[in-house]
């Protein structure tokens, strides 16, 4: 998701990545610089643990990075699995965005098959169907 941000022009060839466990540990105050932001969901909304509430708080999270002046583009990007249930949490998230005023523009929600090989230089040996989606908050 990063190499294809970098080419849409969404993220500059310099930029760098800031990891934090949770959102609720991110201080929007310290956004000082302008800058662009990506936020990347990795088999995230899959989780059992996941409920309203935090689905709730996330949204209200990315709505305030949307509205701070320093973050000149933001992006969401989205890979699961295929199954339903796996990205019903998902589908709850973009609704609250839209709940919370934020237009945005979506890629179509695309699956995806890859083969891997567990040896290295050895044959495919299984692959893996997975769902793709790329929003943008801000451009």
């Amino acid at each position: 998701m990063w190499d294809a941000a970098v080419e849409l022009g969404l993220v500059s060839r310099k930029s760098v990545a800031v990891l934090r466990k949770s959102w609720n540990s991110i201080d929007v105050a310290l956004i000082e610089q302008p800058c662009s932001v990506l936020v990347n969901f990795s088999y995230f909304f899959a989780s059992a643990s996941l409920d309203t509430a935090a689905i709730d708080s996330l949204a209200e999270f990315v709505s305030k990075l949307v509205e701070l002046p320093n973050v000149r583009k933001l992006c969401v990007s989205h890979i699961n699995s295929i199954t339903h249930v796996a990205n019903e949490n998902y589908v709850k998230f973009k609704k609250q965005l839209g709940e919370l005023g934020e237009p945005f523009v979506t890629s179509t929600q695309k699956e995806t098959t890859i083969e891997y090989r567990k040896k290295r230089q050895g044959s495919f040996t299984g692959s893996e169907t997975f769902v793709r989606e790329f929003l943008v908050l801000k451009s």
